[in-house]
């Protein structure tokens, strides 16, 4: 079976925090051209300045396995994800990267089959990472 790729639409980001090096969630919405089937897989890549070594996904029916510059998700439900339907997912403990380099490199989904071939594929920008204000203190 032939597959002809597709996009990605509706695609947001949105980090719980743009502290410099805090682990944070970061939510990842899109809607596929296509199903992505039982068995089939959602790689998010980051930025390279990030640390996904101990990233785990909240939302349910899926699992996570963290890659270089990755996070692989299996879709560990017993059907497939609709085409045209808005997907939302939730990963825990990304460590945003340490410095304030602006903005950082651009976000890519890509879904793909049981076997690995790519689906639709699309990128999002980055986030600017920027360190809260500190307050001063006065003595």
């Amino acid at each position: 079976k032939v597959i002809t790729g597709g996009s990605l639409t509706s695609m947001s980001v949105s980090p719980g925090s743009t502290e410099p090096s805090e682990g944070t969630t970061y939510t990842f919405g899109f809607t596929p051209d296509h199903i992505v089937p039982s068995g089939g897989y959602i790689k998010i890549t980051f930025d390279s300045d990030y640390v996904l070594d101990f990233t785990l996904v909240q939302t349910v029916g899926y699992s996570s396995t963290p890659g270089p510059g990755y996070i692989l998700l299996t879709n560990t439900l017993d059907s497939d994800l609709s085409a045209g339907e808005a997907v939302s997912i939730t990963l825990l403990n990304v460590k945003n990267p340490p410095s304030v380099e602006e903005p950082t490199d651009d976000f890519y989904i890509i879904t793909m089959t049981p076997n690995q071939e790519t689906i639709d594929i699309n990128n999002m920008d980055g986030i600017t990472i920027t360190p809260s204000p500190k307050e001063s203190l006065t003595v």
